[in-house]
């Protein structure tokens, strides 16, 4: 029940998230595109605007040089005694547009200053005063490079806001005139016909980074460093045609009038923009809050009918995993959850008529499984074997035609030396150290050959009397004694001189570890068609670590043992269908080999067609 809501809660964060990173990223995008739409505009809006006011600066010295045209004109035709009263006449009309006039007789130092003023009646005057006539004044027509409609201006004077230029007007040949024109009409006159707004303010600069004039008369004389920050310093506005600034949500423009050496800088504040850009953004978020609302009231009664579904199929699946096919989910809608739960309940039946038939191929596969490992270890193991058996067969036989060479030698030396004592005494070991070898390649080869069984009947009693007998000397020397308790009925049909070979191996061992005046029982018995040989001894028993290792080729705790007698006789066994287990005795100290053997006669069991016990015969130890 908790993974289910945690699955609706999953699917409701997700569809949360989702339409909530929508509408973020929408609403975004929208804004950012606002932000770039207003910067462009204004930009736009700046650009023109400064275009504008440079263009009117133009035409407005155009009209001053017009206007100057018409008065040079006239005061050519007058006779030079009137000369005094045209310029008074033309001063007067144009106060608010000239701050002085200079006059120079050519060829005469008659060099006269006109400055209009007004007195306390409001009518103006004219005041005049003679000057000593400047080097440039007399020099003026060879430099025309600023001239503009035959004006030559000097410079324009911040600190007097006045414009000095000469009128280059060859028509005057009796008069070089100097007119100081004032900065804050040309400036009015231009900045009035402009439509600002409150948004936008034009100035009138200098290089220095001074308010020559603005539109807002507050900023008049103002650094623009103090007013706007330092992108408006003195050095950054020297030698600039055009350049842009952005502060505060501000952009400025600065352009230079060239013909006064003059810029004119243009700020358009779009703050109010961005005002009305984050209200509208405000209202996007609240409406982009209430689509969200909606969208989740309409989605949550889908939401917990799926959830309802998830959950009941969740328990159909749990007991499905219990192999509890018997109970569906019932279909109440036709849209896709229906039909979801259809495909359920079919997947559910369809499993449990799998399931059943699966559960009887696995019965048999487990049967075949067993079968086949079986099969697989027993021909693995007999290919191994037989592969082995024939190399070391080859080899064998090489090494015994060596040693057989060998022996002739120590024959030869043995006689050669037999008068020797020392000699003959390492001559035999080195005999005996020669039949050793011998003796383990022979055991090797026997443990590395499948066994290939000659069978006869003969009984258990007369292969252990054999055995014994064999042994005499050493039982002898160790005073051990041999209790056999053999039942009369032992006797098998098996290749006697293989088990003879395999009882070797195993009393050898028995007498090796009983102690002195030791014993060893051999017991025998019969049922059930088996033959079971119990041979015990009284020593030191086995440990638990070796338990395992007993029968592993080489493994061996005697001294010079090759570790091959007991690989051997479990061979053996095994190829007559038998078994082998040594323990410890649990009921004192040694150990016990006990060995099952089926009792195979000629009246009881057949061989198969090798002569071998068929492998369908059941021993257990």
């Amino acid at each position: 029940m908790k993974k289910v809501h945690k699955l609706k809660s999953k699917i409701f964060l997700l569809i949360l998230s989702g339409l909530f990173i929508l509408l973020s990223v929408i609403i975004v995008v929208l804004y950012n595109f606002g932000l770039d739409f207003i910067r462009s505009s204004v930009e736009n809006d700046i650009k023109a605007l400064s275009n504008r006011a440079v263009i009117r600066f133009e035409d407005e010295i155009k009209n001053r040089a017009f206007e100057q045209i018409v008065f040079e004109t006239q005061l050519a035709v007058e006779p030079p005694e009137n000369t005094g009263n045209v310029i008074e006449k033309f001063l007067k009309l144009n106060y608010d547009r000239y701050a002085a006039l200079k006059i120079l007789l050519n060829g005469k130092d008659d060099y006269r200053i006109f400055i209009p003023g007004k007195i306390y009646s409001g009518e103006i005057e004219i005041k005049s005063k003679h000057l000593n006539p400047p080097i440039h004044e007399k020099r003026i027509d060879k430099s025309t490079s600023k001239s503009i409609y035959n004006l030559y201006i000097l410079k324009t004077d911040t600190k007097d806001k006045t414009i000095e230029y000469i009128s280059l007007n060859k028509s005057l040949s009796r008069y070089r005139i100097s007119y100081f024109v004032k900065l804050d009409n040309i400036s009015e006159q231009v900045f009035s016909g402009l439509n600002t707004g409150k948004e936008k303010t034009l100035l009138l600069v200098d290089s220095a980074g001074t308010v020559v004039y603005s539109s807002n008369i507050t900023q008049n004389n103002q650094k623009l460093n103090l007013l706007y920050g330092n992108e408006f310093s003195s050095g950054k506005l020297t030698n600039l045609n055009r350049k842009n600034f952005e502060f505060d949500n501000k952009l400025a423009l600065l352009r230079n009038v060239k013909s006064i050496n003059l810029r004119i800088l243009s700020i358009s504040d779009y703050s109010g923009k961005i005002s009305r850009l984050n209200s509208l953004l405000i209202k996007a978020i609240i409406f982009a809050l209430l689509i969200i609302v909606f969208v989740l009231i309409i989605i949550y009664p889908a939401l917990q009918k799926l959830s309802h579904s998830v959950e009941r199929m969740e328990q159909v699946a749990r007991k499905v995993a219990n192999e509890d096919f018997s109970e569906t989910i019932d279909i109440k809608t036709n849209d896709e959850v229906g039909v979801l739960i259809q495909t359920f309940n079919d997947m559910v039946q369809k499993l449990s008529a799998s399931y059943e038939k699966l559960k009887v191929t696995n019965t048999e596969l487990e049967a075949k499984i067993i079968e086949l490992k079986k099969t697989r270890a027993e021909l693995s193991s007999k290919q191994k074997l037989a592969l082995i058996g024939e190399t070391i067969s080859k080899i064998s036989h090489e090494i015994q035609n060596k040693i057989g060479g060998l022996s002739i030698w120590i024959q030869n030396l043995e006689l050669k030396n037999k008068d020797d004592d020392v000699s003959l005494l390492y001559i035999r070991e080195m005999r005996k150290a020669l039949k050793s070898f011998l003796n383990m390649l022979i055991n090797f080869k026997k443990f590395y050959r499948q066994p290939i069984l000659d069978l006869t009947e003969f009984k258990i009693e007369d292969l252990i009397n054999n055995v014994v007998n064999q042994f005499q000397t050493d039982l002898e020397e160790k005073n051990i004694s041999i209790i056999k308790k053999l039942d009369n009925n032992c006797s098998l049909s098996a290749d006697r001189a293989l088990l003879e070979e395999a009882m070797i191996n195993i009393i050898i061992n028995a007498i090796f570890y009983s102690p002195t005046d030791g014993k060893i029982i051999i017991i025998c018995s019969s049922g059930n068609g088996l033959i079971k040989i119990l041979i015990a001894d009284e020593g030191p028993g086995i440990d638990k670590k070796d338990t395992e290792k007993l029968f592993v080729p080489f493994f061996t705790t005697k001294s010079g043992g090759s570790g091959l007698g007991l690989a051997i006789a479990k061979n053996i066994i095994t190829a007559h269908k038998g078994k082998i287990k040594i323990f410890n005795n649990p009921n004192q100290k040694g150990a016990i080999a006990a060995i099952i053997l089926p009792r195979i006669t000629k009246d009881e069991t057949s061989l198969d067609s090798s002569g071998r016990v068929p492998s369908n015969q059941n021993i257990k130890l």
